[in-house]
């Protein structure tokens, strides 16, 4: 089942059109972002909603910082309890 109520979203990508008509500090920022990152071959990047329970799924690209972030603010409480909300509907 797939729960609305993720925790986790990819970063919007920036396409190749975009990347021609943008100017150097553009691209900079969108670089920053991660917004480049499908155009260069890395992995997308994910924004993370704070103050929101992760599910299981919300794992999947999510980097060490972020799991860890995510655990200092008491966001993976209910995976740590044993619960995963996107398997309990």
């Amino acid at each position: 089942m797939t729960d609305t109520r993720r925790a986790t979203r990819p970063v919007v990508q920036r396409d190749a059109e975009w990347l021609g008509s943008a100017n150097a500090a553009e691209i900079d920022a969108a670089r920053r972002r991660g917004e480049l990152a499908d155009l260069f071959g890395a992995t997308p990047a994910i924004d993370v909603q704070d103050g929101v329970q992760w599910v299981t799924a919300d794992l999947e690209g999510a980097s060490a910082d972020q799991i860890a972030a995510a655990l200092g603010r008491g966001d993976l409480s209910e995976l740590l309890a044993g619960g995963d909300p996107d398997e309990a509907a």
